[in-house]
């Protein structure tokens, strides 16, 4: 089994899945979506981006702290 992020709207096994969702399908069927732009191999633990609400102020780019 392969896990890919898809990259264009795409049913699998009856389900609707939008771009962006990862999903786990086998081998033959990932390296296809691949191939044909419908998916990318997805990264393993890729870390995930942190909030900008969980920053603190004077690192933010949008607070007025940050500005003067």
């Amino acid at each position: 089994m392969s896990r890919i992020t898809l990259i264009q709207p795409h049913t699998h096994g009856g389900v609707y899945h939008p771009p962006g969702e990862a999903i786990e399908v086998d081998d033959f069927s990932a390296q296809w979506l691949i191939n044909n732009g419908v998916a990318r191999a997805a990264t393993v633990d890729a870390p995930k981006p942190e909030s900008r609400a969980a920053q603190p102020a004077e690192k933010r780019t949008d607070s007025p702290q940050a500005k003067e």
